[in-house]
């Protein structure tokens, strides 16, 4: 083979197996993903239930619209960390607004130690002195019942950390928003435990 065309065949090489490496790299990001979120939400659920969570303030609530004691199912539970506890003394109802900062955000992946950011109302790191909140509906049909039921359960002031199951999130499809709503800004995948930064400022009784 003349020098420049070993060159070149070795440098097509390259180019073949950088790309080969990119795809490689595409696909593990997300395989199993079904899977690996089942798993996360299980590990949370029953280190909650069975008081082993690292956190002092760590509990489940059942889905807003069922009774504690018709379900024993995992996934019709959401899992909530108290991050800050509120003074407030009455909770917001389904047909209520509310008023809170929030930061949305998938499992960790490889390429995301955090998780994928899915929607936020602040940018960077929050501070609350110049944190805008938003105004949301809780019944509003891009409040998935996860965080419809969190919502209902807290006082104003409260900060919770909440886990919720794809089955109480946007469930087995993709999710792609027509535009920017309350909750989320990008597209989500199917399966998808969402976790939920939710500090409740106000709300508003209709």
């Amino acid at each position: 083979m003349k020098p420049t065309l070993h060159l070149f065949a070795l440098s097509l090489l390259g180019l073949l197996l950088a790309a080969c490496h990119e795809t490689a790299d595409d696909n593990t990001e997300f395989s199993n993903w079904q899977e690996r979120n089942e798993s996360y939400f299980q590990q949370k659920y029953l280190s909650a239930v069975n008081g082993t969570a690292l956190q002092d303030k760590t509990f489940v609530l059942t889905k807003w619209s069922l009774n504690d004691s018709i379900t024993t199912k995992a996934e019709d539970h959401i899992v909530v960390e108290v991050l800050e506890e509120g003074t407030g003394s009455g909770c917001p109802l389904f047909t209520d607004s509310v008023r809170v900062h929030f930061r949305g955000h998938t499992i960790p992946t490889n390429a995301s130690p955090d998780g994928y950011v899915i929607g936020s109302s602040y940018e960077g790191t929050f501070y609350e002195q110049i944190a805008r909140p938003r105004t949301l509906s809780v019944s509003a049909s891009t409040t998935v019942d996860g965080l419809a039921t969190a919502l209902q359960r807290m006082h104003i002031g409260d900060r919770w950390r909440i886990t919720i199951p794809y089955q109480l999130g946007y469930s087995i499809a993709d999710y792609t928003p027509t535009t920017t709503t309350g909750w989320i800004s990008v597209s989500v995948p199917a399966y998808t435990t969402l976790i939920y930064d939710v500090k409740l400022v106000g709300y508003y009784r209709h």
